[in-house]
């Protein structure tokens, strides 16, 4: 099981239009069975994680890429400059990133990231981390809300924590066993940012609130999770899905300049006809969900770490509020939890050609899950034929050719450009206008203030398995 020094190691290496707190509008998926949280071992050494990150929050270094970045973006985003096509692309690339990853059966696998923020400090987190000691690849993104601390643990803990429950699970197990273990070590974890969160509130003392507030800050704030655990031998890809970030997966289909999408997660809210009615049967007599606005007592996900406020007591809450600063209590909120921290997990095989897109709901929001994978799709034509940035600016919609938008609008492969040698730039890019210059430089150029009235923050991810063009 994961040692506590494996852990401390780890540790320390509203948007008013679609925000997590305002509408959105998602398709349904089909829910889980629910299956009850076994502590032990695992859950006690992760409880001890999550304390010491008491200190972690007050004291933690960043990330000194990602705090260069963000820095950046945030810096640029407060001047509020009238961003021009350069400028606005620049802010994009400052935060991609692209790797190789091992994969026996092909010449090997690459994948492409950015991240653009929107909150101010932006609330997302992503990550990558490479187990082939252990047999596994593993992807994540973290969808932040009310704050990063939720988010930021998960980042440092999560994915080191399922490979090293993954490493017990026996080679000749069913799979349904490695899906059981990576649900326990989901839950297990939520337990551990909350229970000791708990505890403080009941047992701290006025001269701990310092360190009080550190162990507290993930447990009220809250974040969705996707990851993505790929073997290489196996050619196995499972996805466990936490919220409303989205995993698809691109592949040729049969015929000439065929694309299939395949959903490899399904948004988790109140719209979603499976979790409406696991939340329905879980809270008989109540209404939990605003039939309009898709909101669990109004929040717009389903499934989120974290999130206390919806799991917690009035009497809990309140206690937080008036010791530690924390959150009102829910009105209505009779019978929490009303948010669980258990995945959903697809499988499939990867063919040869496949590539997968992790995104946080930022892209999703103006771009279809089919218009992404095409996006991505045409990008590695383009790239592979060496027609990247063939057209750089003059293929660009002036002012009186972009179709008239008030407030929202969809990227659609009409309005798709191909001049960036990171996919995931250019699936950013092309979600926030493409060719459409005016669109895109102007809400590129909305300060931290303005911007989440037109867009959240965004994180992506792009995995080609064996696909060349990906690391040219």
């Amino acid at each position: 099981m994961l040692a506590r020094r494996s852990i401390s190691r780890a540790l320390r290496a509203p948007k008013l239009r679609q925000s997590h707190y305002g509408l959105r509008h998602q398709h349904d998926s089909t829910a889980p069975r629910k299956s009850a949280r076994r502590p032990g071992v695992f859950s006690f050494v992760i409880f001890g994680g999550v304390a010491y990150g008491a200190g972690y929050y007050l004291n933690k270094k960043p990330d000194d890429k990602i705090d260069a970045v963000d820095h950046t973006q945030t810096a640029a985003a407060q001047r509020g400059p009238a961003h021009t096509l350069d400028s606005a692309t620049a802010l994009i690339r400052a935060a991609e990133e692209s790797r190789t990853f091992g994969n026996p059966r092909t010449t090997g696998g690459h994948f492409h990231s950015t991240h653009l923020a929107s909150n101010s400090p932006i609330e997302d987190r992503s990550d990558v981390l490479d187990a082939m000691d252990a047999g596994w690849q593993l992807w994540g993104v973290y969808d932040g809300h009310a704050g990063w601390a939720t988010a930021d643990l998960l980042q440092h803990n999560l994915p080191a924590s399922v490979v090293e429950a993954l490493k017990n699970v026996p080679g000749e197990a069913p799979p349904e066993s490695l899906d059981e273990t990576v649900k326990r070590v989901f839950t297990d974890f939520d337990a551990a940012i909350l229970d000791p969160a708990a505890a403080v509130i009941q047992d701290g003392t006025p001269d701990q609130r310092a360190a009080s507030v550190g162990t507290l800050a993930p447990a009220l704030a809250g974040s969705c999770a996707l990851l993505a655990i790929f073997s290489p031998v196996e050619q196995s890809l499972r996805v466990a899905c936490v919220g409303d970030s989205r995993a698809v997966l691109g592949r040729a289909g049969s015929g000439t300049d065929a694309l299939t999408t395949i959903h490899l997660s399904e948004d988790q809210t109140g719209f979603n006809a499976s979790e409406r009615a696991r939340i329905e049967a879980a809270h008989p007599g109540e209404s939990p969900i605003d039939p309009k606005e898709g909101r669990i007592l109004g929040i717009a996900v389903s499934r989120a770490f974290g999130d206390s406020r919806f799991k917690w007591t009035s009497a809990l809450q309140t206690a937080a509020k008036e010791r530690y600063w924390g959150f009102k209590a829910r009105p209505a909120a009779d019978t929490p939890p009303y948010l669980t921290a258990e995945p959903v997990i697809t499988s499939t095989k990867v063919e040869r050609g496949d590539f997968l897109i992790l995104a946080s709901d930022g892209l999703w929001d103006n771009m279809r899950s089919e218009d992404a994978v095409k996006c991505v799709a045409q990008w590695r034509e383009a790239k592979r034929t060496g027609k990247l940035r063939q057209n750089w600016q003059q293929r660009a919609e002036t002012g009186s050719e972009e179709k008239e938008f008030v407030g929202e609008w969809k990227a659609t492969s009409e309005h798709f450009v191909f001049e960036d040698d990171n996919a995931a730039t250019c699936l950013v890019k092309n979600a926030l206008g493409g060719r459409r210059r005016g669109l895109f430089t102007g809400v590129m150029s909305l300060p931290s203030s303005l911007s989440r009235d037109a867009r959240d923050d965004i994180t992506v991810q792009v995995i080609f398995f064996d696909d060349e063009a990906g690391s040219k």
